[in-house]
Parts: structure tokens; C-alpha cells; sequence
């Protein structure tokens, strides 16, 4: 009798273990591990346009930054932003970068409420209830 609850023990924390041990996917197969990131949050919907001098005092070396080899990603896709000044290959003083951006919508959160998929929890499709900041990551590769 002690021999099949011990069995029935041990295939209890088996399957206990295996249940838990799935890894979700959350989206971040962008991310190169090493690579600096800069994060850029946004709270109201529009054009942002980052200049040269808020990315200096930002800590991005402006002066060795191909105008090309700059990235935008939100919510792990890419964003293809404009930037003025780019045909010269450089980051200059007077470059800058603009690009549409859009705070947390209430649509976001409906994937918390996934396991009830026929239930009205989703209260306002167009305000989170956790956070309307969002953010943009900048990626510089070399």
C-alpha cells in the first residue's frame, strides 16, 4: 500500500513539474542579447520626433550612428520611422527622427481575459486598464 502512494506521489510531482515547466511565449524574439536598447514611452497618440540632442543627452553617440542601421520596435515589430538627414550617412546636429506612435488601447488587455473568450470583460476597447503608457524600444546595430 506505501509502495503505490509513493508511485502515485511521485507521478503527481511528475506531472505537476511538466505542467508548469511550458514556457509562454511572450513575443521577444527580437531581442539580441548584449545589444543597448533605449526606451522611449508614449502616452498620447501622434507624431513623436526625436532630435539629435535629446538622443545625446540620452546617451546615444550621435556622431557614430549610421542613420540606417536605426530600428523601432514596438510590441516586437519593427517601425519604420523617417529620418531627416540620412543621405549623408550620419547622425548629425541638425537630424532628426519621427515616427507615429500610439499609447495602450483597452484592446491590448483582452488577451488577459482569453480564457473566458465568450465574456464581455473588456470594458473600453480604447483605454487600458492597466496602463495607456507604451513604449518604443530604439535599436542602433553596427
Amino acid at each position: 500500500m506505501t509502495r503505490i502512494r509513493i508511485t502515485y506521489t511521485v507521478l503527481f510531482v511528475l506531472m505537476v513539474f511538466g505542467v508548469f515547466s511550458q514556457t509562454a511565449n511572450f513575443n521577444n524574439g527580437w531581442i539580441t542579447p548584449g545589444q543597448k536598447y533605449f526606451k522611449i514611452k508614449v502616452a498620447v497618440d501622434g507624431l513623436y520626433k526625436l532630435d539629435s540632442a535629446s538622443l545625446a543627452a540620452a546617451g546615444v553617440p550621435i556622431g557614430t550612428i549610421d542613420p540606417h542601421h536605426i530600428q523601432l520596435f514596438q510590441k516586437g515589430k519593427e517601425l519604420y520611422p523617417y529620418i531627416a538627414g540620412e543621405a549623408d550617412d550620419t547622425l548629425n546636429a541638425r537630424d532628426y527622427i519621427l515616427f507615429y506612435a500610439e499609447k495602450n488601447k483597452g484592446i491590448d488587455d483582452s488577451d488577459l481575459y482569453s480564457i473566458y473568450p465568450s465574456a464581455p470583460f473588456l470594458t473600453n476597447p480604447y483605454y487600458s486598464v492597466i496602463n495607456d503608457t507604451n513604449t518604443r524600444h530604439f535599436f542602433v546595430f553596427l
